[in-house]
């Protein structure tokens, strides 16, 4: 298996995280001591977001108004 046939995630940190979403990184870790944010990782001590927990956890807040189709 070459390198190139592995799937590289990409993960954020709460700062750049946060600057994505437009919300401050207090809210991303309150949301995280309270168990409401995004599915994280924890290496070295450092919290990281994979792209596709960050998805998946947008997909799940996601609100339909009548008018959405």
């Amino acid at each position: 298996m070459s390198n190139s046939d592995l799937i590289q995630p990409k993960f954020y940190t709460t700062k750049d995280l946060a600057t994505y979403l437009r919300v401050s990184t207090s809210f991303l870790e309150k949301a995280r001591m309270n168990k409401m944010g995004p599915t994280y990782i924890k290496v070295h001590g450092r919290v990281l977001y994979r792209n596709v927990d960050i998805e998946a956890w947008l997909d799940s807040n996601e609100i339909r108004t009548q008018g959405a189709q």
